[in-house]
């Protein structure tokens, strides 16, 4: 009988689904709010080639890539740079591929909020793949879609998590290479829709004139913070309405696999790396204004080298070192974030208290006391001043 992985190994990429040729598999929402495969073993004829797909059964990361072109980035459209999250280049990568006539795919919020995976041919609809959605999309039988328009002899940009260009990549079976662009970015981890849907209710209870939500404003490079609009203005949220992407970010909402991730390294399944490039200017000065947002960008390959030379007149490049880029504040670059025993009644009382119980629950007990408040303050001005000690 054919069995697949373990389901706290599973990343939920759907590979298996879509390759499939009896579509008896389905994935199915789990009691953490996770999806997981489940296959109707009454249609199943035991081919194995769902098996054959996982990338968690059979690992595609084998040896750590030290060779990777590292830089800080940025899209010199400067009003497409404030309209993403960070410095804009997956942009500059997606209207390179429309230019050429190809699709580009990613993931929206939808019109009820729920994260998914589409595929776009036009400029007007690239708005809607920028700026981070922090929930695992639903990638659904997108890996078939972007077969059908590979097999048209066309150019296909996807971006997504890790896991799920390997699962893309898996189900393709190494066809399509030339056509194909992967960009992944440095993933923190995912938490369910669930989980959201769960916390955007919560929220529309007391704010039932929300119009749109973001995670992460659009104005520049600040401290993350997540936005809502109301009656057509918009405002930051408060700490309590706040409290799932706080949660997030200490991660504490995250699937299990994100725990054990085989992808949280240097060596990248995507032909490009995307993230953040926090702690850009530790290891050596970085001259330039990054206030409106600086990309770190990883090129891993020759193919994502030669697309980024395609491209280079439509950016700002300087190249920096792999160390600055994972050593100070992609940690995910080197290694699985750390699972707390925390992180399962977080889960459990996620549906049964409201966001200000949760807040007062979790948050308040793990908020920095003054003792380790002054000790980084002063470990932040003995690296000012250049001393050890005051």
């Amino acid at each position: 009988m054919i069995e697949l992985c373990d389901p706290r190994a599973c990343t939920g990429c759907s590979a298996c689904m879509n390759v499939c040729p009896e579509d008896c598999i389905q994935m199915k929402t789990d009691f953490e709010g996770f999806i997981q495969p489940e296959i109707d073993y009454k249609q199943c004829t035991s081919c194995g080639l769902c098996q054959k797909t996982c990338p968690e059964l059979e690992p595609s990361l084998k040896n750590n890539n030290n060779d990777s072109k590292v830089y800080a980035a940025w899209n010199l459209d400067e009003t497409v740079r404030m309209k993403s999250s960070s410095g804009g280049m997956f942009s500059v990568l997606a209207d390179y591929v429309l230019d050429k006539k190809g699709v580009v795919f990613g993931a929206i919020f939808d019109r009820e909020m729920k994260v998914r995976h589409i595929g776009i041919d036009s400029k007007d609809k690239l708005s809607l793949l920028r700026v981070s959605k922090y929930v695992q999309s639903e990638i659904g039988y997108i890996y078939r879609e972007v077969k059908a328009v590979l097999e048209e002899g066309r150019l296909v940009l996807f971006t997504g998590t890790p896991c799920q260009i390997d699962g893309l990549k898996r189900f393709l079976n190494g066809k399509f290479s030339k056509q194909l662009i992967t960009v992944d970015f440095v993933c923190h981890g995912v938490p369910s829709q669930k989980s959201f849907d769960s916390y955007f209710e919560k929220l529309t209870k007391t704010h039932p004139e929300i119009e749109e939500f973001s995670f992460r404003n659009t104005h520049g490079w600040h401290p993350p913070r997540s936005t809502a609009k109301f009656k057509g203005k918009t405002k930051i949220l408060s700490r309590s309405n706040n409290v799932f992407f706080r949660l997030y970010l200490k991660g504490y909402l995250l699937r299990e696999s994100c725990y054990q991730c085989q992808y949280a390294t240097t060596s990248r399944i995507g032909d490009i790396t995307l993230a953040d490039f926090w702690g850009l200017g530790t290891e050596k000065p970085f001259i330039h204004d990054t206030s409106k947002g600086v990309n770190l960008l990883i090129i891993n390959n020759s193919k994502g080298q030669q697309l980024i030379d395609e491209v280079r007149h439509n950016c700002f490049l300087e190249e920096r070192t792999l160390h600055e880029a994972s050593a100070y504040k992609n940690p995910q670059l080197t290694r699985p974030i750390k699972r707390l025993k925390i992180r399962d009644t977080i889960l459990l009382d996620w549906n049964a208290l409201s966001l200000e119980e949760i807040e007062e629950k979790y948050m308040y007990p793990l908020m920095p006391t003054i003792k380790v408040y002054f000790k980084k303050a002063r470990r932040k001005y003995e690296r000012i001043l250049g001393i050890k000690n005051l």
